[in-house]
């Protein structure tokens, strides 16, 4: 299931005209695999956890 999800994400990401309106949004489509973009994930989320921790940010 998960790869046929993303071989059309993929397929999808070589559409000139989503390309163009992500571009327009700020997003960067990269279409990778399934395991790179787990790996992006949880290295941005331990990014994030560190800033929050250094900065002492807390919910209010």
């Amino acid at each position: 299931m998960l790869l046929s999800i993303f071989g059309a994400v993929r397929e999808s990401l070589g559409l000139t005209e989503l390309r163009e309106r992500l571009a327009g949004l700020g997003a960067e489509p990269v279409g990778s695999t399934p395991e790179v973009f787990s790996r992006f994930v949880t290295e941005g989320r331990a990014e994030m956890a560190r800033v929050v921790r250094e900065a002492n940010i807390r919910l209010e």
